[in-house]
């Protein structure tokens, strides 16, 4: 067995503030590796150090497991605690452990259960096979486990579509975290959620500010056309993150929320920064005639913002959008001159045309505009792959 002494030492800087400490001692406990694990293990006993034990032995890595797994079921809560959250410092090499961990989160100490529940998230998709227990944990008496359980969920990913009516049970709950974290993990889940739609559509209705924030930015993941009405409505929610939030959704599905262009062009000009910005994402992502249509005349805006906006997207829109930008290099605002040279670059050799007024920009008053235009031409001049 490895010198205690040294490792305590090392344990106790990890528990301290000094970076540069930290890393020695991370490196040196490291360093003796297996050797050490029995000795941290003991150290997991002693509350000076507790702490940074269990960093150390998550830091020492997969070979550590074994004995974490068995400090999971001693008697001192505050062991288990730790042995928990060490554990989720050794992902994704411990699926070994996804077990042991299951059944802590039945734990009678609720931080057993939360950090169990942490560390089956920190496993990812590796942990599919714990989704039954992480469902239950969502019913958990204690938030921080119900929490933790719904971000584990998310962090499985598709895998987790079992978990999809629970998730939507925990999304109407009191807790704003756990609502918020169930949200995620359904957007996380993706189109296996397909379910829930309906109920997430009916919550862009609700009288809860948070519940309609977060409703349309998983309803963007899920990517179900049959959101856009109820999406296109958001666009009008009192709420400018509601708004921003429905926009940026609607560009997630993309081609698929055509209907929605007409409303986007409106809210290009909405009273919030975030708003206008979305609306131009989308748009962007959308596509189409209209869609392009409608960025091309933004560069013509008599807000800067959004002409500014138009021009650093318009890029996405490929050969069509070459002139409109070429004109935006002569902007009076250096954002949209320098936005134009980025799209024009994005473009690349489809946008030859530009090269002399990006040439031309290589002389501009702002060095950022100067900067982009140079890149854009190293795109525009790039020799074609064979």
């Amino acid at each position: 067995m490895a010198n205690r002494g040294p490792l305590m030492k090392h344990a106790r800087a990890l528990e301290g503030e000094d970076v540069d400490a930290y890393r020695a001692a991370a490196h040196a406990l490291g360093d003796i590796g297996k050797a050490a694990v029995s000795a941290l293990i003991e150290a997991l006993e002693d509350e000076d150090v507790r702490g940074g034990a269990a960093r150390a032995l998550g830091d020492i890595g997969k070979i550590a497991a074994p004995a974490l797994i068995k400090a999971l079921q001693v008697k001192n809560y505050l062991v288990r605690r730790a042995a928990a959250k060490a554990l989720g410092r050794i992902y994704p090499d411990v699926v070994v452990a996804i077990p042991a961990l299951v059944r802590a989160l039945k734990d009678e100490d609720g931080e057993v259960r939360a950090n169990a529940a942490h560390a089956l998230g920190d496993i990812g998709p590796g942990a599919s096979a714990a989704v039954p227990a992480l469902v239950e944990a969502l019913r958990d008496r204690d938030f921080f486990v119900r929490r933790n359980a719904a971000i584990a969920l998310g962090r499985v990913g598709p895998d987790a579509k079992a978990a999809v009516p629970a998730l939507l049970e925990a999304f109407r709950e009191k807790d704003d975290l756990v609502r918020a974290n169930a949200a995620r993990a359904l957007g996380d889940i993706g189109s296996g959620a397909r379910a829930a739609v309906p109920a997430l559509v009916e919550a862009l209705r609700s009288s809860d500010y948070l519940v309609r924030q977060n409703a349309p930015l998983v309803l963007g993941k899920i990517g179900d056309e049959a959101a856009v009405p109820a999406l296109i409505e958001a666009l009008k929610d009192r709420d400018n993150l509601v708004r921003a939030n429905a926009a940026s959704a609607l560009g997630d599905i993309g081609s698929g929320a055509e209907a929605a262009a007409p409303a986007l062009i409106g809210t290009l000009k909405d009273k919030d920064r975030w708003v206008r910005w979305w609306s131009t994402v989308a748009l962007s992502k959308i596509g189409g005639e209209l869609a392009s249509s409608a960025l091309t005349e933004a560069l013509k805006d008599e807000d800067n913002e959004v002409r500014a906006n138009a021009a650093r997207v318009l890029g996405s829109i490929g050969k069509a959008a070459v002139p409109a930008l070429i004109e935006a290099m002569s902007d009076e605002d250096h954002f949209v001159r320098r936005n134009a040279a980025t799209a024009l670059g994005d473009i690349g050799l489809d946008a030859k045309a530009a090269v002399s007024i990006l040439t031309e920009a290589l002389r501009d008053r702002d060095y950022s505009v100067r900067r982009n235009a140079a890149e854009a031409l190293k795109e525009i001049q790039k020799p074609p792959k064979p």
